[in-house]
């Protein structure tokens, strides 16, 4: 499974956009900014 790393500020963008990339099967990771993006790739 790919994985996508999305950042909006938007909390509802952030709720709807990864069920939408989950359905077409990727796995979406969402933060608020791009700073929160590198810290969650980061991450193990």
């Amino acid at each position: 499974m790919q994985k996508i790393l999305l950042a909006d500020d938007d909390p509802g963008i952030r709720e709807v956009l990864p069920l939408l990339l989950s359905a077409e099967g990727y796995e979406a990771i969402a933060a608020t900014d791009g700073e929160a993006v590198l810290e969650k790739w980061m991450s193990p």
